[in-house]
């Protein structure tokens, strides 16, 4: 799909370590505003991850065997806001000299409630991966409901 913002993709196959996965998502979306997106802010997420030793392993349940997979990703979730994103303010004339006084003074305020809204999507997003990975989390209540019953075997013995 050409819309989605996979960026990079790269698998290595290994014999002995197993699989290494690397991908790169990068999304934007336009920043909300009173009436409908903002066109002067835009909002970026990218997320990074890494796979390192992806096996295949047989879980052993109830006598049955499932083929499941057994790996260590580390994901990275990064979000920022870019200002003028068509750059409307620089190609115009009168207002490339006024682009610094407007965005460190006059929409000073604006921009930081921009940051602590998109931080706090990035945050919603991080405790979500968390949350179905079953890590840690830092905040007081999970994201992510459990609405459905588990289909996985954390508890099962694991043969590889």
């Amino acid at each position: 799909d050409y819309d989605f913002g996979e960026k990079f993709y790269l698998h290595r196959e290994h014999a002995k370590r197993g699989d290494e996965i690397w991908f790169w998502w990068r999304l934007t979306k336009g920043a909300p505003g009173q009436s409908g997106p903002n066109p002067f802010y835009e909002w970026h997420l990218d997320l990074d991850c890494h796979v390192v030793l992806l096996t295949e392993v047989e879980v052993v349940h109830e006598g049955e065997k499932f083929k499941a997979n057994y790996g260590e990703p580390e994901i990275k979730v990064r979000a920022y806001i870019l200002v003028d994103p068509k750059g409307t303010w620089q190609k115009k004339i009168i207002l490339k000299d006024m682009y610094d006084v407007f965005t460190k003074r006059v929409w000073k305020a604006e921009l930081q409630s921009q940051r602590i809204q998109l931080y706090r999507e990035a945050y919603r997003l991080q405790e979500a991966i968390k949350t179905y990975m079953k890590l840690q989390l830092y905040l007081p209540e999970p994201e992510m409901a459990k609405w459905y019953p588990r289909k996985d075997f954390t508890d099962y013995d694991v043969k590889t």
